[in-house]
């Protein structure tokens, strides 16, 4: 039974369904997408990894990949760009010539614009151009039977292949250690940086605000960042330490039989002192964020605390356990006490 994966489907989970087409039973594999915002994209790697892996452990190759794309997108945007991106680097170049990139929505568009764009898909190197370079075919689907009929046709005449997060994983490498894992994190890394860079922005302008209002709306921006890079910070982790648990030996299916692979990867000690050097960084540059915010607060509290006493000095008299109450309050805060 061959194999045909889609790239994207609704469901977080791995869907498949089984048909007959002629004299070919066909297994369509639905894929989540990384742009499902209900689910992190390392739980979407990982799911998706590990269903390819146990197919690949089961002698199952792919005769086709299909990656679907709106043509009555007026741009690709970021996420298309990004979702692209991450199923290249699942397939690896050596399955180009088995993917079949799916344009749909045509009854949106009008054929003329649809055929312009289909132009500058297949043309843009940022775009698909990669893949069509590398044997890859690109498809036009009017919601029909027959359209589709075509497309899987296409794909069952391939000669079956495996994906590259499946060789790599098979080479007994975690999930982070792959290409597709690479990528994910280091997007996770930038994504980290540009926060910072927000967080420092915001940072300075709180030194220079006086307005209570707007300085609490900083303040809840700041919070808003922290949490963004918490959650970056806790998927970094997460991937990092996602353990690949394959303690059977590992059957590559594209070998003979007698092939496999006993032995785990040495782990180059410069490169695990490398990132623990980066781990250690990291580290050093979150607290001195965190100890950057605690003085500029501690400032802005000090700055509210002048204003309040300068009103209390403006009073003609003030009675003596009010004030005996604002001292206690500077006292305990750390402040020296009261010049009324």
């Amino acid at each position: 039974m061959g194999g045909v994966l889609g790239a994207v489907c609704e469901s977080y989970h791995v869907q498949t369904h089984v048909f007959a087409l002629g004299e070919h039973k066909i297994q369509l594999v639905d894929m989540p997408g990384f742009d499902d915002t209900s689910k992190s994209d390392t739980d979407l790697l990982k799911t998706i990894s590990d269903f390819l892996f146990a197919e690949y452990q089961k002698g199952v190759l792919v005769h086709g990949i299909l990656f679907f794309h709106r043509i009555s997108d007026v741009r690709v945007g970021g996420t298309s760009k990004r979702n692209f991106t991450m199923f290249k680097k699942l397939c690896g170049e050596e399955a180009f010539e088995n993917v079949a990139i799916v344009t749909t929505r045509w009854d949106q568009e009008t054929d003329i614009i649809g055929n312009e764009r289909l132009t500058e898909l297949r043309a843009k190197p940022q775009l698909f151009k990669a893949v069509i370079d590398g044997g890859g075919e690109i498809f036009r689907h009017d919601r029909n039977e027959e359209s589709g009929r075509q497309i899987i046709q296409h794909l069952v005449g391939k000669a079956p292949k495996s994906l590259l997060v499946q060789r790599e994983m098979a080479e007994g490498k975690e999930v982070l250690e792959t290409t597709a894992g690479q990528e994910l994190q280091r997007e996770i890394m930038e994504q980290v940086e540009r926060h910072r860079k927000e967080m420092t922005e915001l940072l300075e302008e709180m030194e220079e605000i006086r307005d209570e209002a707007g300085l609490a709306e900083l303040q809840e921006e700041c919070q808003a960042l922290r949490n963004k890079m918490a959650r970056l910070q806790e998927e970094s982790q997460k991937l990092s330490g996602t353990p690949n648990e394959r303690n059977e030996e590992l059957h590559d299916p594209e070998q003979p039989a007698q092939h496999y692979v006993e032995e785990s990867i040495p782990v180059d000690e410069d490169e695990r002192l490398g990132k623990a050097i980066e781990e250690v960084k990291e580290e050093l540059r979150v607290l001195g964020v965190q100890l950057k915010e605690e003085r500029l607060y501690r400032e802005v509290n000090h700055r509210r605390l002048e204003d309040i006493e300068k009103k209390l000095i403006g009073m003609v008299t003030m009675p003596v356990q009010l004030l005996t109450v604002w001292d206690r309050f500077l006292t305990v805060l750390g402040y020296p006490k009261s010049r009324v």
